[in-house]
């Protein structure tokens, strides 16, 4: 039944990403509203670094935040919190110019 409900949004052109995103729990939205707060965002960071070994770079997990955070109303929420799949980058190709594309006969 979830794959109908699923299916039947994108017919209707509804974003099933944000669908998702409200389905799954983000770890980090410690006090469980739905959205990732700054200080959320931050102590998640946190505690992966420490997790990890490493140093905490709060000037790197702000502007990690300020990235992510597209609409600018200081929280991660809907379509900021869905992780978006890394693609290599291709140029677009651009079109032939006039002079070069070939003539309709």
């Amino acid at each position: 039944m979830k794959r109908f409900g699923l299916a039947m949004l994108m017919v209707l052109g509804l974003g099933v990403s944000t669908v998702l995103a409200e389905e799954k729990k983000n770890p980090a939205d410690a006090d469980g509203d739905g959205k990732v707060s700054k200080q959320e965002f931050m102590d998640r960071e946190a505690s992966k670094a420490q997790k990890d070994g490493k140093e905490f770079n709060a000037a790197a997990a702000e502007k990690k935040f300020a990235k992510t955070d597209r609409d600018g109303n200081g929280f991660l929420e809907g379509e900021e919190l869905v992780k978006k799949p890394k693609t290599p980058h291709s140029p677009e190709i651009p079109p032939a110019p006039a002079s070069e594309a070939p003539a309709n006969e």
